[in-house]
């Protein structure tokens, strides 16, 4: 479902959960990325953010079936998608 030859997302929040009961019991075990073009490769820079440091970037976030993956569902309704394998490019 990987689409190629997409603009990378400027920022986008990775949630990293083992399962939705831990989703739920700690809510901001997440990293945020950042997404840059590296040549023709997508590569992302991750830092340790805390909860609303990021009011006004783009969300993204796993859904917990979606964990093994890595398939990235921006879930503020905007239709951009980015598929990153374990090299980190997508």
């Amino acid at each position: 479902m990987a689409l190629k030859n997409r603009k990378c997302p400027n920022w986008k929040v990775k949630v990293l959960f083992l399962s939705i009961l831990e989703l739920l019991l700690n809510f901001q075990n997440f990293i945020l990325v950042h997404c840059y073009m590296e040549g023709n490769k997508c590569v992302e820079k991750m830092a340790n953010m805390a909860i609303g440091q990021y009011s006004r970037a783009k969300y993204y976030m796993y859904h917990p079936l979606e964990l093994i993956s890595s398939l990235w569902a921006d879930v503020s309704g905007i239709s951009q998608w980015c598929h990153f394998s374990m090299m980190n490019a997508c």
